[in-house]
């Protein structure tokens, strides 16, 4: 609150004076920048204006965020209307008593109005201003908050649904080993043991890149143990990938699809992965053949989701390019780093 006031205060003087210069510009012109400018500003002056621009700046911080439109033009006109008389009874009733009496008789009130009544619209327009100047901008701070507090909302919804969706399809793989009694059951709960591990406590924050292809990685090798043959998977891996980060569990979702929705049964099914970091720029290719059955009779949310989290994460730092041919699915994604 205080610096709000200060605030005003400090442009009000430069207000102020650029004003007395701009009501003294002939004199400006003819004599140049002198004492000739400011000969009128006295305290008293300086006080007074001051006061007439800061009671519509407080009526208004007070009224007009509640709507309370007449109590807002009523005690402004209130407001300004006793600083004038306060004023004209130092300047004209009790100074005249004193020293300056012999001199001069007071000012009639009426001639006083006429006098002042410019430089009190103008004091009153600039708290007024000032104050609707200061509104919009806190408008445009809260509308920012708000965007930003619906935004973190929005993917904190995202990432629930990342986690159960992960969930699920593992533990359905794991409940197919144990049922089949595969001795490969027990490696498969090993490995999501660690994959779950990384999604509940590693997945709070940014992970360096490193960290997400690990995941990627154990989670290939978690799928791998459902087939008697693996299938090939290519892994190429370009470029520094310990000191950039991304949001954790981005990349895995398409690798997920390819899995889920690829012909990855048979040892002569290819996957192909690359990563690579460089520039600035990290860019990510997946690219698997299609099944000719699809595994499930509902969609995964997996890729509309991450397709969600991109535009929130990356706005317009992000190319986003998915291929769905009649026989390969591919897909390209491009991230721009600051």
């Amino acid at each position: 609150m205080r610096s709000r006031y200060l605030l005003f205060a400090v442009c009000f003087v430069v207000y102020y004076l650029l004003l007395h210069i701009a009501f003294g510009f002939p004199t400006l012109m003819q004599y140049g920048l002198t004492r000739r400018v400011f000969e009128n500003i006295t305290v008293l002056d300086f006080v007074f204006s001051l006061l007439t621009a800061f009671v519509p700046y407080v009526v208004l911080l007070r009224c007009y965020p509640a709507k309370k439109w007449l109590h807002c033009i009523g005690w402004v006109i209130i407001g300004v209307g006793l600083l004038f008389l306060m004023r004209y009874g130092i300047t004209e009733v009790i100074s005249v008593k004193g020293s300056e009496a012999a001199y001069r008789n007071p000012v009639r009130l009426r001639t006083f109005f006429n006098r002042y009544i410019l430089y009190i619209i103008v004091y009153t327009i600039y708290g007024i201003g000032f104050y609707f100047i200061r509104y919009a901008y806190f408008q445009e701070l809260q509308q920012k908050e708000l965007e930003l507090q619906s935004r973190q909302a929005e993917l904190s919804f995202l990432r629930s649904q990342v986690n159960p969706h992960f969930l699920f399809n593992t533990l359905n793989n794991i409940y197919s080993l144990v049922y089949l009694q595969s001795p490969k059951a027990l490696e498969t709960i090993t490995g999501f043991s660690d994959i779950m591990r990384y999604m509940l406590y590693d997945s709070t924050k940014d992970v360096p890149l490193a960290m997400e292809i690990t995941y990627i990685e154990k989670y290939i090798d978690l799928q791998q143990l459902k087939n008697a043959q693996p299938s090939t998977i290519v892994f190429t891996k370009k470029g520094d990938m310990e000191h950039t980060y991304l949001p954790p569990l981005l990349l895995i979702p398409f690798v997920e699809n390819a899995f889920k929705h690829g012909e990855l049964s048979e040892a002569t099914d290819k996957l192909e992965l690359a990563i690579t970091n460089a520039d600035k720029q990290t860019v990510f290719y997946c690219h698997n053949k299609i099944a000719n059955i699809k595994k499930d009779a509902t969609g995964g949310i997996g890729l509309k989701n991450v397709q969600r989290r991109l535009e929130l994460l990356f706005p317009g730092k992000h190319v986003l390019e998915i291929i769905n041919g009649p026989i390969y699915f591919t897909v390209k994604l491009k991230l721009i780093h600051d």
